[in-house]
């Protein structure tokens, strides 16, 4: 049987190079296999009549061989025949062109060692390679999703587009990388990746890593699960339903967008003299994230989840939204109120290095004790007295009172609104603090 095997790679390798038919196009009506010996197709390949051809170099138990295509391939009707490639463990797969005419119904490659993909359209695209996956063009999809299994590198063009919207706009098929992505020289390709807002995209290793990309675009996704992302200065795009960030970004100075309903932050983002900028209404915002990024990417009105954690970072708050503090947090350095934010939570108090609310902006610390170091009981009493510092929930009766023992100004409830709130009353309490 290899012996046979091996002869049919021959002939096939043969007629494409030295035959009558040199430059025509190979036609194949059933499996090629051989066993440890590489299968090499020097012109096009046409996918004939069965539903299923495979081309594999595995035969006999064999760890596998090189599998190459020289020209396109491409099926003899559109999306009725199905390609598979298992070069085993050992064995390179390198294809060109495959379906720039007819798309195969699928193009799956089983196992490899490394591949090499130029452009490529089909159905639906499996990839399996233990040694990397280079793409030197797009590949885009138009029944099924794609999934690339190992450690992808992008190769020369200045865009590598992965698609799976290729028919009716928005209704497409998940995108699923499990291996690290990496540019093959630092900063020259960029990439584009879209799945509709109804499948996911899921990225699994650092991206740009070991050699930062140019640049990462989701154009649509219903959730996008980044890890780490690193570029080379260029900009950072994702337009999704939800949005993950498992890992830290970091982009140079390039901007960074997150066009996503609800966000979530377990890692900060980095842009140097880049931009972040959001349109979520919901932002879950982990101990590990930062607080300025997740208020950053928050459209007016928006509320913040926040972990209960020490954030040593100053947060500026320019957009009116809700902090929902789920445990007990404090902001190492400065909180600027900077329009009309509300406190709420289960946290047992929220300590601010030091606070400032500018202009008409308006602070509602709900039932959220608010401590500030240093003594500031003059400043936040004029605030109180002129509405700027407030509680929708205790009414007139708040107090701001310096306490020496912890060096800390405390924004509290009066005494007698505690009285109240502690019986469960409802009362209007006139009372004014005095200087």
């Amino acid at each position: 049987m290899r012996q046979a095997t091996e002869v049919l790679f021959v002939c096939v390798f043969a007629a494409g190079l030295l035959g009558p038919a040199a430059g025509a196009a190979i036609t194949l009506e059933g499996d090629l296999a051989t066993s440890g010996v590489p299968i090499g197709l020097t012109d096009d390949v046409i996918l004939g009549a069965p539903p299923e051809i495979t081309i594999r170099t595995t035969a006999g138990g064999s760890s596998g061989a090189a599998i190459y295509i020289a020209g396109t391939t491409n099926d003899d009707v559109a999306m009725t025949t199905a390609a598979n490639f298992d070069a085993g463990s050992v064995g390179d797969v390198t294809l060109q062109d495959v379906g720039n005419l007819n798309p195969p119904q699928s193009v799956t490659i089983v196992s490899a060692q490394r591949v090499s993909l130029q452009n490529l359209v089909a159905g639906a695209i499996t990839v399996n390679a233990g040694g990397g996956i280079v793409l030197n063009g797009n590949l885009q999809t138009m029944a099924g999703g794609i999934t690339l299994q190992g450690n992808v590198t992008l190769g020369a063009p200045a865009i590598v587009r992965l698609d799976t919207v290729f028919v009716v706009f928005n209704q497409g098929f998940p995108i699923t990388i499990t291996g690290t992505i990496d540019d093959d020289v630092a900063g020259t390709s960029g990439l584009v990746i879209n799945a509709g807002m109804n499948s996911n995209v899921n990225l699994q290793g650092a991206v740009g890593g070991a050699v930062p990309i140019a640049s990462l675009t989701v154009l649509s996704a219903n959730q996008a699960n980044l890890p780490a992302v690193t570029t080379a200065g260029g900009a950072v795009s994702v337009t999704s339903k939800a949005a993950t960030l498992n890992g830290p970004m970091a982009t140079g100075g390039g901007n960074v967008t997150l066009n996503a309903g609800t966000v979530n932050l377990s890692a900060p983002i980095n842009t140097g003299v880049g931009i972040l900028t959001g349109a979520a209404s919901t932002v879950n915002l982990a101990s590990s994230g930062s607080l300025q990024n997740a208020v950053d990417v928050a459209a007016p009105g928006a509320t913040l989840h926040i972990a209960g954690a020490t954030y040593n970072e100053s947060v500026t708050v320019a957009t009116a939204l809700t902090m929902d503090f789920l445990d007990t947090t404090t902001i190492g350095q400065a909180l600027a109120i900077q329009n009309n934010v509300g406190l709420s939570g289960l946290a047992k108090y929220l300590a601010v290095d030091a606070l400032a609310i500018s202009g008409e902006a308006k602070l509602d610390v709900g039932s959220l004790p608010v401590y500030v170091d240093g003594d500031v009981e003059t400043t936040l009493d004029d605030w109180i007295g002129d509405g700027r510092l407030l509680s929708s929930v205790w009414g007139p009766g708040i107090n701001a009172t310096y306490n020496a023992t912890f060096g800390r100004t405390e924004v509290t409830p009066e005494p007698a609104t505690l009285a109240l709130l502690a019986l469960g009353g409802v009362g209007i309490l006139l009372r004014r603090k005095q200087k």
